[in-house]
């Protein structure tokens, strides 16, 4: 008996097997002529079909449609009962009156990826009514969702993503009601504006996954759907008039993402997150979310991304969330969080992001954070960090380094410029000393931005051993308000594009050597420094150039312009006052055709203000030449100060 009822079941499961590829039984002929007729009605993307073959060019009359391409049939009758012409460069219209609606049996349909125009007919709802699976994503629809929607009962997986498509009020909510067996609900970029939040409580209870990205939903979510309990996957991201809380208990244990970005969440995170131990993704950025974290991630050992950022977070930062063990990115950033980072760390193996800047952080800056093996990016900028930065023996691959506006003092450690990957250092607002040379900085190879200003102790010089080091991938350097005492020429030969070494104790005069190459340089600040003489103006592309407050004697301008041209065809902000500057002001400065912003106030120039700068057809649109000796008949316009 035993045997004979395991026979039974064994020809019931091959029954109700479905193949692509090949059927027992022929493909009905009138199904065959039904899915024929509707490849007539298609037409096809001529730029799609450079890259792939439609499904559909295997569709032929001699073959049986069972074996086509993208075509299921059930074993025992040979009716169709799947059809995925995902991503076959369809376009065009799907008829009310198309030949496809004749496959009553047909159970799951995929249109994805297509360029489908026009609204869904319902006739795919009210013939279709044994889907269970159905997916337009990305599919070119729009228009509004129709009604018929609802008939789809058995419907376990819907998509209808990524499309120009609209729920209203009425429609999603007969679907929540109607829709029992619905596992599956992916409707991101789906106008979901004019839908009631409310009506997601009537949703299936069988629920696992629901993606509601940009849908433009507004409102208080209940919160009782977080708890149903098989809900995996929950995306509501982008939502930004949703509110809502989480619940205090009863979150459903099955949850493996929850993605709330960009919200307007609130309340506090309850205590019980720490039993979603199958979670992986916990992103809350951009929410009204307060009051502490609890410290309660020990034994979520899943977790790889925990995204805490831009809420109103305050007391102490969760100390566990540094021994997880498969964690790749912390964002914690933008809060009030408090406290101190651990002094010994090893489990954060994988830690590629650690972002906790704009916080209260104090306590000094533990060695551990530049030895993990896999960190890419490390930012604690805007907090209370103090202390020096410790040597460390095992440099990682970390990339950026962001520690700016903090209270962190001594030397740079030199380890710091074994960092081979390193692309940023951002080191501004601190209390840093020491001399950085040109041999150390040339360590870093990959160096894109390096930023020091606002460390009145430190400084950067040449290496005076007569070598050219370069500097092949640095594209900006800030060192405002530091302790630079001569221009550093060492970085001519580089791709410089930003160079900003205002309120400096830079003396003396660049020569024209020093002022040769720079090929990369478009702005370049000197203000506030102590030079005497600028020989020519440094590159050939520069835009802006910032002298003012230093020391620049003579007839400066008349001299630039007695060098070959170009000099400089880009040019549009010049900035000279408030130095010691002689002479008149050219006329080549006409050929100035760029030049937008001309500040020569507070010197000691005299002549006349060629008629050219007070000309509407010239691109100038300000001169201040106040504090001058300047005569003679000048055209007054606003944009003249004088």
């Amino acid at each position: 008996m035993v045997t004979r009822a395991l026979i039974q079941i064994f020809v019931l499961f091959f029954a109700c097997s479905s193949t692509s590829s090949s059927s027992t039984h022929l493909c009905l002929s009138d199904q065959t002529a039904s899915l024929l007729e509707f490849k007539n009605t298609l037409s096809f993307n001529d730029y799609c079909m450079q890259f792939t073959s439609p499904r559909t060019n295997s569709w032929n009359g001699t073959a049986d449609c069972c074996s086509w391409e993208g075509i299921s049939c059930d074993k025992l009758t040979g009716h169709i009962i799947a059809i995925d012409l995902s991503d076959g460069c369809l376009q065009g219209s799907l008829h009310a009156n198309s030949t496809l609606f004749q496959l009553p049996q047909l159970q799951q349909l995929n249109f994805a990826y297509n360029d489908f125009n026009g609204s869904i007919p319902s006739p795919l709802f009210n013939h279709f009514v044994s889907l269970t699976y159905l997916n337009l994503s990305s599919s070119g629809f729009s228009g509004l969702i129709p009604h018929e929607i609802s008939l789809l009962s058995s419907l376990v997986s819907l998509d209808l993503s990524y499309s120009s498509l609209t729920f209203d009020a009425t429609g999603f909510d007969r679907l929540s009601r109607n829709l029992t067996k619905l596992r599956n609900l992916v409707l991101e970029y789906t106008d979901m504006s004019g839908v009631s939040v409310a009506s997601f409580s009537n949703l299936s209870s069988s629920m696992e996954t629901l993606s509601l990205g940009t849908c433009q939903l507004h409102g208080e979510f209940p919160s009782e759907v977080l708890s149903l309990p098989y809900l995996k996957h929950v995306e509501l991201a982008w939502n930004e008039n949703l509110t809502g809380y989480l619940p205090k208990t009863n979150l459903s244990p099955s949850l493996v993402s929850l993605d709330l970005y960009y919200c307007r969440f609130k309340g506090s995170i309850p205590s019980s997150f720490g039993n979603l131990t199958q979670i992986t993704l916990l992103d809350f950025t951009q929410n009204d979310f307060q009051g502490e974290i609890p410290d309660v991630f020990e034994n979520l050992d899943k977790l790889t991304i925990l995204k805490f950022g831009s809420n109103n977070f305050s007391g102490q930062a969760p100390t566990t969330v540094f021994n997880l063990t498969q964690v790749t990115q912390i964002d914690l950033s933008h809060n009030r969080l408090e406290g101190t980072l651990p002094n010994h760390v090893t489990r954060l193996q994988f830690l590629q992001y650690l972002t906790l800047s704009n916080n209260l952080i104090s306590g000094g800056v533990p060695v551990w954070l530049f030895s993990l093996p896999s960190l890419i990016t490390i930012d604690l900028s805007y907090n209370k960090l103090t202390g020096s930065i410790g040597q460390f023996q095992k440099p990682n691959s970390v990339m950026v380094i962001d520690l700016s506006f903090n209270d962190i003092q001594g030397p740079i450690p030199s380890s710091l410029f074994d960092l081979n990957n390193l692309s940023s250092l951002l080191l501004s607002s601190n209390n840093f000393s020491g001399v950085i040379e040109s041999s150390i900085l040339s360590k870093l190879e990959n160096l894109y931005d390096l930023q020091l200003s606002n460390n009145g102790l430190v400084s950067l010089s040449s290496s005076n051993d007569g070598v050219n080091y370069s500097f092949p991938q640095l594209t900006r350097v800030l060192f405002s308000s530091c302790s630079v005492r001569k221009f550093p020429s060492f970085f001519r030969t580089s791709k410089v594009e930003v160079l900003d070494l205002s309120n400096n104790k830079i003396s003396g005069g660049i020569s024209k050597l020093e002022a040769e190459g720079w090929e990369g340089l478009n702005m370049l600040n000197l203000s506030n420094n102590f030079l005497t003489s600028l020989e020519q103006i440094p590159g050939k592309y520069l835009q802006i150039l910032d002298l003012h407050s230093n020391l620049l004697q003579g007839p400066i301008l008349s001299t630039w312009f007695n060098l070959p041209p170009p000099n400089p065809p880009y040019l549009s902000l010049l900035l000279i006052s408030e130095n010691i500057l002689t002479g008149n002001i050219p006329s080549l400065i006409c050929n100035w055709t760029s030049l937008v912003v001309l500040d020569l106030s507070k010197n000691n120039m005299s002549g006349t203000i060629p008629e050219c700068l007070g000309n509407y057809s010239n691109g100038l649109q300000f001169i201040n030449s106040q504090v001058n000796n300047f005569h003679g008949k000048i055209q007054i316009l606003l944009r003249i100060i004088c």
